[in-house]
């Protein structure tokens, strides 16, 4: 997977505090790219991040190394920065605030490569053929698309068939409801059918906002009535 270098910054940031498959969701990697970045391999360089080299200088905290990992083994949520602190206390004058970086990759290879087992973030779905098609946005500003050199900032309704892959997708401007419904009747006109579930994510076009589970809005569910279908939402978050 290709990752960006504002992706990388945000993985190493977030690892400082999270556990690898959370930092790694939060930075949009996968785990597996997440692993290599985290542990500094010998992978090519990519969107400008290149891995650090060895230091030749010699490192500060080897010698209290034993009593940071017996910390951070009672409690591997420990925030780093605690930890830094924590040495000042109990050794005044031998820590300096800048090599709190240091104390951060430590820490970070630690987590990677001897943390605490992570269980595997899964969410199974039962996806059957025909029984539901989906709407979502995504937004395209970050692409820097320019026409006759000024910007275009859009985005792109998109329409799919979960098991089949089968997809429909338009330039958009807005996630308005006019947006909504007119990506939806071209999306079904050109498949010539629908599904009896049509699934958004928490629109406020489709979902009143702070709404119970199960609630939509009125004009939604009757636009999607007159195709004999009923609409259906992800969960919040």
């Amino acid at each position: 997977m290709t990752c960006t270098k504002e992706q990388i910054k945000k993985l190493m940031e977030n690892l400082d505090t999270q556990n690898l498959e959370l930092a790694a969701a939060k930075a949009g990697m996968s785990v597996g790219s997440a692993k290599r970045y985290a542990k500094g391999g010998k992978h090519r360089k990519v969107g400008g991040y290149k891995p650090r080299k060895n230091s030749t200088r010699k490192n500060p905290f080897t010698e209290d190394w034993p009593q940071i990992k017996e910390l951070l083994i009672n409690d591997s949520g420990l925030q780093v920065k605690t930890i830094f602190e924590w040495l000042q206390t109990q050794y005044p004058n031998k820590y300096q605030n800048g090599q709190l970086r240091t104390l951060q990759r430590m820490i970070r290879k630690w987590r990677v490569q001897e943390g605490p087992e992570q269980n595997e973030v899964m969410f199974p779905q039962d996806i059957k053929p025909g029984k539901q098609t989906q709407s979502d946005y995504t937004h395209c500003n970050s692409l820097k698309v320019t026409i006759n050199g000024e910007p275009f900032n859009h985005m792109l309704y998109h329409f799919i068939l979960p098991y089949s892959r089968w997809e429909f997708v338009q330039i958009s401007f807005s996630e308005s409801f006019e947006t909504l419904t007119d990506g939806y009747t071209k999306a079904v006109d050109e498949l010539q059918m629908v599904a009896s579930d049509h699934r958004t994510d928490n629109l406020a076009a489709a979902v009143p906002p702070n709404g119970s589970r199960g609630e939509f809005q009125e004009k939604w569910r009757d636009f999607l009535s007159h195709y004999g279908v009923k609409p259906s939402a992800n969960n919040p978050y």
